[in-house]
């Protein structure tokens, strides 16, 4: 449940759009051959993510990034991985030329950009940074054998690394524009909208560490030993931080879908009071969240707007 808001208020739809959008692109750019359909179905796909969110952006890096990877060490093979490289810039830098540069706050400094970075990576424990280094270590690990051994990682291996690196950066651009935000600086963690995208990274973690347990890497037995005890333990550590996650009101659980419940109550209320005597007082002085719209002034314009108010549910008007 803690990614509630983004199913509660359908204008968050853009990012499951942007996720899909993403996965798509990894598995046409990546995984297909080169000017068939499923190629360039990544290729648009890649493209309009960005579209959803500036940050989909991110996943033409990341398949920028493996692709020259593939290049340096597939040496029969090299100039089939040149289209899509290319196609990936020009995409990339058409996407970057559009983005407008943010203004960082006063407040924001590289140790607010740490935190916040590992605040989101260390998903479900948002609330403790330094586990991201816990949690992530498998994903690492199994980048620095396959570039160590020099190794042309299988389809699955490019799927999880490749969607594991997009995490990544998308945690990175998110600890960039948001990093001195209220919730981070009182250590909440990130806003539950953006933990569904932070919840794949543990999920390409989990694969991380099948991949590294295979034959082909080989490891010895008392390394397999110490993996599987890690194993063990991060799965429980990861199990008990979803489980504070749903039971946290602070962090999106459970509990605040039920405040949010409450406060919809009195939204409601205070809406139809005001369309039935159009008295801008009833939207000041109120708890935080309990109207609408956090500026009143405003709010009552936009119902007060005859053609708004014309395309009102009937139910709005019944007390």
């Amino acid at each position: 449940p803690y990614g509630w808001e983004n199913l509660v208020w359908s204008f968050q739809i853009g990012w499951y759009v942007m996720v899909l959008f993403s996965l798509l692109a990894v598995w046409g750019l990546l995984l297909q051959p080169n000017f068939t359909f499923l190629w360039w179905l990544g290729a648009i796909s890649g493209f309009f993510a960005f579209f959803n969110l500036a940050s989909g952006v991110a996943i033409l890096f990341i398949i920028i990034f493996l692709k020259l990877y593939l290049m340096t060490i597939d040496a029969g093979q090299r100039l089939s991985h040149l289209p899509t490289i290319l196609l990936g810039v020009v995409m990339a830098s058409i996407c970057l030329t559009l983005i407008a540069p943010a203004p960082l706050a006063e407040e924001a400094s590289i140790s607010t950009f740490l935190f916040a970075l590992g605040s989101n990576l260390a998903w479900p424990w948002v609330t403790q940074p330094i586990l991201s280094l816990l949690l992530y270590l498998p994903l690492f690990a199994l980048g620095l054998k396959i570039l160590w051994l020099r190794r042309k990682p299988s389809p699955a291996e490019l799927w999880v690394l490749a969607i594991g690196g997009w995490v990544i950066l998308q945690a990175a651009g998110l600890a960039y524009s948001r990093s001195t935000t209220l919730v981070y600086l009182q250590g909440a963690g990130p806003n539950s909208r953006y933990m569904e995208t932070l919840a794949l990274g543990p999920l390409m973690n989990l694969l991380a560490f099948h991949f590294l347990a295979q034959s082909w890497y080989g490891l010895p037995p008392l390394s397999k030993r110490y993996l599987n005890t890690y194993a063990t333990l991060w799965g429980g550590i990861v199990i008990a931080g979803v489980s504070v996650l749903m039971f946290t009101n602070g962090l999106g659980g459970l509990p605040a879908l039920q405040e949010q419940a409450w406060r919809r109550v009195d939204q409601l209320n205070y809406t139809r009071e005001f369309l039935l005597t159009g008295d801008l007082n009833i939207f000041k002085d109120k708890p935080f969240k309990h109207v609408p719209y956090y500026e009143p002034e405003e709010l009552a314009r936009l119902l007060s707007n005859p053609p708004i108010r014309a395309l009102l549910p009937s139910s709005l008007a019944m007390p």
